[in-house]
């Protein structure tokens, strides 16, 4: 299934048939996603491969219940699967990159214990503080005893985008995408040009692409079979 053969199956315009395609991928992405654990080795790669194609389902719902909605949420959902692609081709270009995944998630969580602890400074909240920093130490622990480090700096998606060679089209994405997802002046001040309907087309389109492109590069890397993964393109006229 290539990237040419996929441009000419892309939906553009007409709402009804929009919100049906995402629907529809949604679903079928659920049940590969169902597939996968009953006839794929559980290695820690091939559950990386399964938890990106998940998000990417739950991206699409998000997409699909707001084809025609502020065009602010629309605009989280394509740039969430803009990231999640890029992810996708970066390990399986970078193998090395799995285990920093990995060390990003609980990363991740240690920051969000930390930001919930710093929030919370009345001193009510002293026994929760001492279970989440417990919590905390749990983490590091375990980072520590599957030889995992945990990461001083999060790889930015700009720093991805840069060593797959894509730094423009990530500039010119995210110049359009940073004036959406954020309350921007524009977004706030003349929400009808910011939210026109070549904008909804472009993130319509978007959309669908960065989701074919992540299901296609997964399923090749864990040899997803075509009976499982092929789908049916509806005719357009």
């Amino acid at each position: 299934m290539t990237n040419k053969r996929l441009s000419e199956h892309i939906i553009i315009g007409n709402t009804d048939q929009v919100v049906s395609i995402l629907k529809r991928m949604q679903s079928h992405f659920r049940g590969v996603c169902e597939w996968i654990p009953t006839h794929i080795e559980r290695t820690a790669q091939a559950v990386i491969f399964h938890h990106l194609l998940r998000a990417t389902a739950n991206y699409l719902m998000i997409a699909s219940a707001n084809v025609n909605g502020h065009v602010s949420v629309l605009a989280v959902a394509t740039r969430s699967l803009y990231e999640l692609r890029l992810r996708t081709e970066y390990m399986i270009n970078f193998p090395e990159h799995f285990s920093t995944w990995q060390a990003e998630a609980a990363t991740d969580k240690i920051q969000l214990l930390e930001g919930i602890v710093g929030i919370q400074t009345d001193c009510e909240y002293t026994n929760e503080h001492a279970i989440l920093i417990e919590e905390i130490k749990r983490i590091r622990e375990l980072l520590k005893k599957y030889g995992f480090e945990e990461l001083t700096t999060i790889p930015s998606t700009a720093s991805i985008a840069k060593k797959l060679g894509k730094e423009d089209e990530h500039r010119s994405l995210f110049k359009l995408l940073s004036k959406l997802v954020h309350p921007s002046s524009y977004l706030v001040n003349d929400y009808e040009n910011a939210a026109s309907q070549e904008v909804y087309q472009v993130l319509q389109v978007k959309c669908q692409l960065y989701a074919w492109d992540i299901f296609t590069r997964t399923c090749d890397a864990l040899a997803v079979p075509e009976d499982v993964r092929s789908f049916y393109f509806p005719k357009t006229t």
